[in-house]
């Protein structure tokens, strides 16, 4: 199938190459031409872009392919014989999109990111007191509910709480657990987005100094420097590999 697909390619690109032997039907030049123009006007803008700006255009993008790759996967399993093996590729796309997405997002909006949730990690670190003065107003045991896992989990480790401490200890107890938590989330959020960041920022890096390497090689129309590089890439490909 590889070996297919460069040969293919390859005979494509070498058309192409040939110039006006492949542009002698008009409607097909005009196509040709029209490629040609939207192709050197795109590697102009990406050529002369900056990293960031690049950044912000992947975030989108990410995000976009994220909503697609949900839209396959709801639909196209359905649809096909295979359904297992469609659901399993769109999985992994619509998760990896989505680790794209919140990884920039997170490193370019930071604080944004962190403002708009102000009102969410206030009110998680308010309820407890919520819930205890709850408790002293109706009497029910509320928060031994919600701490109930934990203090099984500490005499699992060989600390047994027994007897249970008064409500308002066991308030600062659940706030303080739950301050672990937002504390170890947020080091978990920047594990994961500061690899996606980095590759990220390679794939920029890449994408614009191809860009440039396409300009140097054909200035004036910048889609025969694509095609010459394609040329270039699927000979190395079927030496090495085929």
């Amino acid at each position: 199938m590889l070996k297919a697909t460069v040969i293919f390619s390859q005979v494509v690109v070498g058309i192409y190459l040939a110039g006006d032997i492949a542009r002698q039907n008009p409607k097909f030049d005009a196509f040709l031409s029209l490629v040609e123009d939207g192709y050197h006007n795109l590697n102009n803008r990406i050529r002369e872009s900056q990293i960031q700006e690049g950044m912000g255009l992947l975030r989108k993008l990410a995000g976009v392919c994220a909503f697609i790759f949900f839209l396959l996967l709801i639909t196209v399993p359905r649809l096909s014989a295979d359904p297992e093996w469609y659901s399993t590729v769109f999985i992994y796309c619509f998760f990896g999109a989505i680790a794209v997405w919140g990884g920039l997002s997170w490193c370019m909006q930071h604080t944004k990111t962190l403002g708009n949730a102000g009102w969410v990690i206030c009110l998680t670190l308010v309820s407890p007191f919520a819930l205890a003065l709850l408790e002293k107003q109706t009497g029910i045991p509320v928060l031994a509910q919600f701490l109930g896992p934990l203090f099984y989990l500490f005499a699992k480790l060989g600390f047994p709480i027994d007897p249970l401490p008064g409500t308002w200890a066991m308030a600062f107890i659940l706030c303080g657990f739950l301050i672990f938590a937002l504390v170890v989330q947020y080091i978990l959020t920047w594990a994961i987005a500061i690899p996606v960041m980095a590759l990220s920022v390679l794939a920029v890096v890449g994408i614009i100094q191809f860009a440039k390497i396409v300009n140097v090689i054909a200035p004036k129309k910048a889609f025969s420097g694509l095609m010459i590089v394609i040329f270039i890439l699927l000979g190395v490909v079927q030496y090495v590999w085929l």
